[in-house]
């Protein structure tokens, strides 16, 4: 999650309608015109919705480096490519997945995704079959990207400089899981936030 002195900066910059000058500067990378963007939430990432049809996510260039967003644009492209339920990443103007940005707060690196097919629920929606259809994904997922390398290590993003005890356990875990076996039983892919919010049902 974005730090929350950014994330008030960036609310700041949002108007009523859910536009913001930001937004469509990185919009326009992919040929959208100005208020196409509309802010839909801002947690990891700053998330703009445009006309129902895709979805627009961008964060400063401070918090993470471009080789990074790269590396999980291209992994959304192989997934969606070779027929896994993953929304399509849609290359800029310039043919990039990913751009890099100027605006007023400073660069952020940014991707367009289409959206899903589907409808969302919430959690009230969810029946046990439901539930374990939400189970049954994951567990495909983890089993369909078990070969998929090249992606950072989920705890380089963990950074507790104003608790010294929790950075100390964080990097004995990170030691400890890294003289583990890269095998297909235990090391492969992992989405981080399959919420429902992030996810369209069909059926």
């Amino acid at each position: 999650m974005l730090p929350l002195s950014q994330i008030r900066r960036f609310a700041q910059t949002v108007d009523a309608a859910g536009c913001s000058p930001a937004a469509d500067r990185v919009a326009a990378a992919w040929g959208y015109p100005p208020g196409a963007a509309r802010h839909c939430r801002t947690s990891a990432n700053h998330v703009f919705t445009i006309g129902g049809t895709a979805y627009l996510r961008f964060l400063p260039a401070a918090y993470r480096d471009r080789d990074r967003v790269s590396r999980v644009a291209g992994l959304m492209r192989r997934l969606h490519d070779e027929g896994l339920p993953v929304a399509e990443p849609v290359p800029s103007t310039n043919g990039d997945l990913v751009e890099t940005v100027s605006t007023d707060n400073g660069p952020v690196h940014a991707m367009l995704v289409q959206t899903a097919p589907g409808e969302q629920l919430d959690v009230d929606s969810l029946t046990p079959q439901r539930a374990r259809a939400w189970g049954a994904a994951l567990a495909r997922l983890h089993r369909d990207c078990q070969y998929h390398d090249g992606l950072p290590d989920w705890f380089e993003d963990l950074a507790f400089d104003g608790d010294p005890a929790l950075s100390t356990a964080i990097g004995a875990l990170a030691g400890a899981l890294s003289t583990l076996p890269r095998t297909r039983l235990g090391y492969g892919f992992c989405h981080g936030d399959f919420e429902l919010d992030n996810m369209a049902w069909r059926g």
